[in-house]
């Protein structure tokens, strides 16, 4: 047996290495504020954000293995995958199209999570701020959140065949 054969016949193997990948991006971001000390702005906290469930929800799926649990499992994830990438683009667009003159710094991320409605909190973040202009870092050319559209659009693709390659094999 090759090693795709295993891996296109086995699902739960599949969900482990999403959930897998999905904690690596999390721990990545974790070890740029912690480990060199770059300061995230709130929609590249948003971004880390829509990968949890992503780490929570795999595992379980993985576990339970039946075919309502891999239907609702990844339309959940797939749905979580499209915030994530629409997070991303927007973040992106204020990078390359927003005049950062224009913008001011914003409220305080803990203070909105605090003392506002959450979407009016949302709203905020996804107006950008000033934080959101700068690019702190830079990957082979590439800026973070142009990588977390990246990993997004990935994750949606390989969830896409997936679905579409293995459709017979969705236990009952």
């Amino acid at each position: 047996m090759t090693i795709l054969s295993y891996y296109t016949q086995n699902r739960a193997l599949r969900w482990w290495l999403i959930s897998t990948h999905a904690g690596a991006l999390l721990l990545t971001a974790y070890l740029l504020v912690y480990g060199f000390n770059l300061e995230p702005c709130p929609l590249c906290l948003l971004q880390q954000w829509v990968w949890w469930p992503i780490v929570i929800i795999a595992p379980i799926s993985a576990l339970l293995n039946s075919k309502r649990c891999y239907a609702v499992s990844a339309i959940s994830i797939a749905i979580f995958l499209l915030l994530g990438l629409s997070i991303a683009s927007r973040h992106i667009w204020l990078l390359v199209f927003a005049d950062p003159s224009t913008q001011t710094c914003g409220l305080p991320l803990s203070f909105m999570i605090e003392h506002l409605p959450w979407l009016d909190t949302i709203t905020l973040i996804l107006q950008g701020s000033a934080e959101c202009h700068k690019v702190t870092w830079t990957f082979l050319g590439l800026p973070l959140p142009a990588w977390s559209w990246l990993n997004y659009a990935g994750g949606l693709c390989i969830l896409y065949i997936d679905i579409h390659l293995n459709r017979s094999q969705v236990p009952k």
